[in-house]
């Protein structure tokens, strides 16, 4: 150290960065795709404990990625559950009229919970009106004063162009309000 309280000293030397080790209780879930890697490189080759309940154990304990993995495997081979070729349900056309009962249906069960917040809507749009027209009156006022000054002029013009903005929002909340009743 030297009289500043400074050290200079070479850094320490780092270490090697550690290889990932899975929790004791997750080594089966790691090994289990190694295992899976090892058949599939030797497809001849049955692995050891061949039993058929045993892979039916092990396919029903996986986690759930690994067993949508095996089902979506089994499917593009063409067996669901090792019973036969999986066949493509059969498209048929969809009928518009039973989609729209369908939605009708769907939208009277629907809860009513923000019906009447158009009207909510349209009086802060009134709101919003109201408060640009009166700044629009204030700035209005104030330009037609006499001997306000650059100050005072730039004042009057921005509450007028704050004022337009208030007049232009509350415009639209409240034509948006009454497109929503159908009444526009």
């Amino acid at each position: 150290m030297d009289d500043q309280g400074f050290h200079f000293q070479p850094e320490s030397p780092r270490r090697e960065a550690r290889k990932f080790e899975p929790p004791p209780w997750e080594k089966d879930l790691s090994e289990q795709p190694a295992r899976e890697q090892s058949e599939q490189a030797m497809p001849g080759v049955e692995p050891s404990g061949g039993d058929t309940a045993d892979r039916k154990w092990e396919a029903q304990t996986a986690p759930p990625a690994a067993r949508a993995a095996e089902v979506s495997n089994q499917v593009r081979r063409g067996t669901a559950s090792g019973e036969g070729p999986a066949v493509a349900p059969a498209e048929k056309p969809v009928d518009e009229q039973m989609v729209a009962r369908m939605l009708i249906e769907l939208r009277a069960e629907e809860p009513a919970g923000l019906e009447g917040a158009w009207v909510v809507n349209a009086a802060a749009g009134f709101v919003l009106v109201l408060v640009g027209i009166m700044a629009g009156i204030w700035s209005a006022t104030a330009l037609a004063k006499p001997g306000m000054g650059t100050i005072g002029f730039l004042a009057a013009l921005s509450l007028l162009a704050l004022g337009l903005g208030f007049l232009g929002v509350g415009v639209w909340l409240v034509v948006k309000a009454l497109r929503q009743q159908g009444v526009l």
